[in-house]
């Protein structure tokens, strides 16, 4: 499943008279995860070419989200960012 959408936090968002927000869902029931293996579909492939993007890295880790090494690896790339964020 991939959701893909947009949420500001502030007075015009707020209102509901002045902004608006979008949401898109995407299912592929045909490459569901099993206990085996992961799902690995054009969602899947999405997952893979965003977080590339956003991260400027591709890691093999990032092929199974909920492994924790996928997870430690963006909890560095997020205190690196952080570090980088605070030092300016």
């Amino acid at each position: 499943v991939a959701l893909i959408g947009t949420a500001n936090i502030n007075q015009r968002s707020m209102d509901g008279c002045r902004d608006s927000e979008i949401m898109m869902t995407s299912w592929q029931p045909d490459h569901l995860a099993t206990e085996e293996t992961i799902a690995k579909g054009d969602i899947h492939a999405f997952r893979l070419h965003i977080w590339a993007s956003i991260t400027g890295q591709i890691n093999e880790a990032f092929r199974n989200p909920s492994c924790h090494e996928c997870v430690n690896a963006m909890n560095k790339i997020a205190d690196q960012n952080w570090q980088k964020y605070i030092a300016d």
